[in-house]
C-alpha cells in the first residue's frame, strides 16, 4: 500500500514538472526590446523605422508559443530586431491599436509595418522563420521610398534654416513652402504622412513672415517721420525678401502709395 502511494506521488509529481515547464503564457517574451504602441509608432515615425506589431492571445496559444518560443529567439533575427521598432499588445481586451488596424478581439497575428504604421505583410497562420523573415524584408522594402522622401524633406528643411539665419528670408520661405507642398503632393497620391519637419517648417514660416511683418512696421514708421530714404529702403528690402506673402505685399503697395503722396506733398511745400 505505502508502494502504492509513493508510486502515485511520484507520477503525481513527474506530470506537475512536466505541466510546469511546458506551461506558456502568450506575450510573456522579455528578453527582446519590447515598447507600448504609442511609444512604438512616435518612435517609428521618428526615426522612419519599420516594426513589428506583435497581437497576442490567451485563445491563440500555440500560434503564440510558436512565434515566442521557436522564432524570436532565433540568432539570424538578432541583427535585424536591432532596425526594427518591437511592439506587442494582447487582442484579448478592446485598445485603440486594435481599433486602428481592425483586428478581431482574441486573435493572434504579427504584423510588419512601414515607419508610418502601414501594413507591409500580416502572419495569421503557420508561423514559420521563413515567412517572419520575409515579412520583415517586405517591411523594410515598403520603408525605403518613405525614408528616401523624408530624408530629402530633412535636408531640405536645414537649408531652409541655414538661409533663414542668414537672413535670406525668400531662399528660406520658398524652401519652408516646397517642403508643405512635397507633403500635399504626397498625401494626395499616397495618404497621409507624419514627420517632424512639417510642423517645423509651418512655424519657421510664420518667423519668416513675422520677419516681414517687423519690417512693414519700421517702413512705415519712416514714412510717418518723412524719412523718405529709409522708407524706400525698407520697402525695396520688403519686396525682395517677402514677395511671396500676399497679404504682407498689399500692405506694402499700400504703403508705397502713402510714401507717394507724403513725398508729392513735401516737394509742393517746397
Amino acid at each position: 500500500m505505502f508502494r502504492v502511494m509513493l508510486a502515485s506521488v511520484a507520477v503525481f509529481f513527474f506530470a506537475s514538472t512536466v505541466f510546469a515547464q511546458d506551461e506558456f503564457t502568450p506575450g510573456s517574451e522579455d528578453k527582446l526590446d519590447w515598447v507600448e504602441p504609442d511609444k512604438g509608432f512616435e518612435k517609428m515615425i521618428e526615426e522612419v523605422m519599420p516594426g513589428i506589431l506583435y497581437f497576442y492571445s490567451a485563445h491563440k496559444a500555440e500560434f503564440c508559443k510558436v512565434i515566442e518560443k521557436d522564432i524570436l529567439p532565433q540568432k539570424s533575427l538578432k541583427s535585424k530586431f536591432k532596425k526594427l521598432v518591437l511592439i506587442k499588445i494582447s487582442s484579448d481586451t478592446k485598445s485603440d491599436t486594435l481599433n486602428k488596424y481592425k483586428f478581431e478581439q482574441g486573435k493572434a497575428a504579427v504584423l510588419f509595418l512601414d515607419s508610418q504604421g502601414g501594413v507591409a505583410e500580416t502572419l495569421s497562420e503557420k508561423p514559420d522563420l521563413t515567412t517572419f523573415k520575409k515579412g520583415i524584408s517586405k517591411a523594410e522594402k515598403a520603408n525605403k521610398p518613405i525614408k528616401k522622401f523624408l530624408d530629402s524633406i530633412e535636408k531640405s528643411y536645414k537649408k531652409g534654416e541655414t538661409y533663414f539665419k542668414r537672413k535670406a528670408y525668400l531662399k528660406a520661405a520658398q524652401y519652408f513652402q516646397a517642403i508643405l507642398k512635397a507633403r500635399d503632393d504626397y498625401e494626395e497620391k499616397k495618404g497621409e504622412i507624419k514627420s517632424e519637419y512639417f510642423e517645423k517648417a509651418e512655424k519657421k514660416l510664420e518667423e519668416v513672415k513675422e520677419e516681414g511683418t517687423k519690417l512693414l512696421i519700421r517702413a512705415n514708421a519712416a514714412i510717418m517721420k518723412d524719412d523718405f530714404g529709409s522708407a524706400s529702403v525698407l520697402l525695396s528690402e520688403l519686396r525682395a525678401q517677402f514677395s511671396i506673402f500676399p497679404d504682407i505685399m498689399t500692405k506694402v503697395e499700400q504703403a508705397e502709395q502713402e510714401l507717394q503722396r507724403r513725398m508729392q506733398r513735401a516737394n509742393q511745400g517746397k
